[in-house]
């Protein structure tokens, strides 16, 4: 489970990531 929370939580930070890029 934390493994799978982690996981989001990276696809997270990219989404935002390339968000701010693209801002």
């Amino acid at each position: 489970m934390a493994k799978g929370k982690k996981s989001a939580d990276a696809k997270g930070s990219q989404k935002r990531q390339k968000k701010v890029l693209r801002d």
